[in-house]
C-alpha cells in the first residue's frame, strides 16, 4: 500500500461486466482466455475520496504499516496495487 493512495484497483461497471460475460458465454470458443479491463486501474485514493464524500466524512491517509489494523481483513486488498 502506498501512503499517498496511488496503488491501483481495477474497476468495471457491473452492467458492462455482465454484458461482457454474456457475450463471452455466447461467442467465445471453449478454452478462451478473456480479459475485460481496458484501463490500468483506478487509484485507491479516488475510491476512498468518493466513499468519504458520499458519507460526508474526511478521507484520510493510512500508513502502509497501519493498513491491517485500520482495514482489518481487507487490509491486504487495500494495500494491493493491481493495475490489471
Amino acid at each position: 500500500m502506498q501512503a499517498d493512495g496511488a496503488n491501483r484497483w481495477p474497476a468495471v461497471h457491473t452492467l458492462d461486466a455482465a454484458r461482457l460475460f454474456r457475450l463471452a458465454l455466447e461467442s467465445a470458443p471453449a478454452g478462451s482466455l478473456l480479459h475485460g479491463v481496458a484501463d490500468e486501474g483506478v487509484p485507491f485514493r479516488e475510491f476512498a475520496e468518493a466513499i468519504a464524500r458520499n458519507l460526508g466524512v474526511p478521507a484520510v491517509s493510512v500508513a502502509p504499516d497501519d493498513a491491517a489494523r485500520h482495514f482489518g481483513f481487507l487490509g491486504m486488498f487495500a494495500a494491493a496495487d493491481n493495475p490489471a
